[in-house]
């Protein structure tokens, strides 16, 4: 867990900008995220470049700098406003959250609509990619337990299945692969078992 307190170097920036921001006097992470942006551009000899080298780097560890900050927080305060539920609040990894929140997803239902697109978020790890799917399926797993319409449970599989299917993209260990494998399995067992019971009743009421 990354603190205010922390130093600088512990954002693994290159040598040359740790020197020129300590020649500065910001040799800590509080000293950093209290600076704007575009402030950043006149610090002597950071530039664009290097600017741009220490936003992604705070942001790999979820920090921001101080306007970025103020600005998806007015968002997220006016979601909380209105009783929306963010992926914080589901237990999400308080990190990945604000790497997501910078990318307009903050709901559920952002992220289930950018489920192609989570690979092309950046700064976001292969760890951090199957955290997210990992949570997407725990979540659709629990909801489809409380479903009871044939349609419904149809619709929850296909994201089920395609999560699996993305997890399964990942370089993971062997024995992770299988136990995926074997949760893809048992998905499509229970898509067969619905599809094979509509047929049924179906015929009943022919």
């Amino acid at each position: 867990m990354i603190k205010d307190n922390d130093k600088i170097e512990i954002l693994n920036l290159e040598g040359a900008t740790i020197n020129r921001l300590k020649n500065n006097g910001i040799f800590y992470i509080k000293d950093l995220i209290n600076i704007k942006y575009q402030d950043l551009f006149f610090i002597k000899k950071i530039g664009k470049t290097r600017a741009k080298e220490i936003k992604d780097k705070l942001h790999q560890l979820g920090l921001t700098l101080k306007d970025e900050e103020k600005d998806y927080k007015a968002k997220i305060d006016n979601l909380k406003s209105n009783n929306i539920t963010l992926l914080g609040d589901l237990g999400l990894n308080i990190k990945l959250c604000y790497i997501l929140y910078k990318k307009d997803i903050f709901t559920f239902e952002d992220l289930l609509n950018n489920i192609d697109n989570i690979k092309e978020i950046p700064n976001l790890k292969d760890r951090g990619e199957f955290i997210i799917l990992d949570f997407i399926k725990n979540i659709k797993y629990k909801e489809y337990l409380s479903l009871n319409e044939k349609e419904d449970k149809i619709k929850n599989i296909a994201i089920l299945t395609k999560v699996i299917s993305l997890e399964l993209e990942q370089d993971l260990s062997i024995l992770l692969k299988e136990n995926l494998l074997k949760e893809l399995k048992e998905v499509l067992l229970e898509l067969d078992s619905i599809l094979k019971e509509d047929k049924i009743e179906r015929k009943i009421y022919e």
